[in-house]
């Protein structure tokens, strides 16, 4: 998880580059970039959240995680983005929301095994 972030970080401002090309080879790998990117981060995040978790409140603890996410990040996402692309006219501000996402998941993936060392 942690190269898929820095990952992330380092091809989201390169991939909207490419999206701005007039060549489909172009726009194709950019394409690619963007959907392998969070593929390789969602799967191994699914089974560390549920590491997270003490048995007995796993799945209220995952439940409400995912939902809390879900609803803040799902969102605002498309308001916020829809704002800064059309009306500010910047069309980097996917990349930099992604790129956003992937520090603070850096950040995070940093505080884990302290977390689970309190949890024992």
């Amino acid at each position: 998880m942690t190269y898929s972030s820095l990952s992330s970080i380092i091809l989201a401002g390169f991939s909207f580059y490419l999206m701005q090309c007039d060549d489909f080879l172009c726009l194709l790998l950019s394409i690619t970039m963007l959907s392998v990117l969070p593929g390789t981060f969602v799967g191994p995040a699914n089974f560390l959240t549920a590491q997270l978790f003490p048995a007995h409140v796993r799945c209220r603890g995952v439940s409400f995680s995912l939902s809390l996410g879900i609803s803040l990040f799902g969102g605002l996402t498309p308001v916020l983005l829809t704002f800064f692309v059309t009306k500010l006219n910047f069309a980097y501000a996917p990349a930099i929301w992604l790129s956003m996402g992937a520090i603070v998941a850096q950040i995070t993936l940093r505080y884990i095994p302290k977390i689970k060392a309190l949890q024992q």
